[in-house]
């Protein structure tokens, strides 16, 4: 818990947040926060960038779990994993990029950048 009055702050090594925010106002050395953080859950890797109507918006039928709303934005459609898929693209349609979000997309279709699950351990380093 964090104490304004004497910049205390305890924190539980299973919590990502608190980790940092115990380096922050340190509490911990920067040796500890980083053995520290790498053990803990990572936060998710969900991309989430605008696609905007100029912009292209790819569709796979196949490795949506939730229908025809998902999508991936340009950066994160490897057309490798979706040769045989039944997939799209449009232009002028807005959207957010789905990514690395294990709840719509299946995982395997994951660029490198977000194939990490959610709650992996993200090998945080200096």
């Amino acid at each position: 818990a964090l104490n304004a009055l004497d910049g205390e702050f305890e924190y539980s090594s299973k919590d990502y947040m608190s980790c940092v925010l115990a380096y922050f106002f340190g509490n911990i050395s920067p040796k500890v926060a980083l053995e520290e953080l790498n053990t803990v859950k990572a936060p998710s890797s969900i991309c989430g960038k605008s696609i905007m109507r100029a912009d292209i918006l790819w569709m796979c039928a196949d490795c949506s779990k939730i229908g025809s709303s998902t999508c991936y934005c340009q950066e994160c459609f490897d057309i490798e994993k979706h040769k045989s898929h039944k997939y799209s693209y449009q232009v002028g349609t807005e959207g957010c990029c789905d990514c690395g979000d294990d709840h719509s997309l299946k995982s395997e279709s994951f660029c490198k950048k977000h194939e990490s699950p959610a709650g992996e351990n993200a090998g945080i380093s200096l």
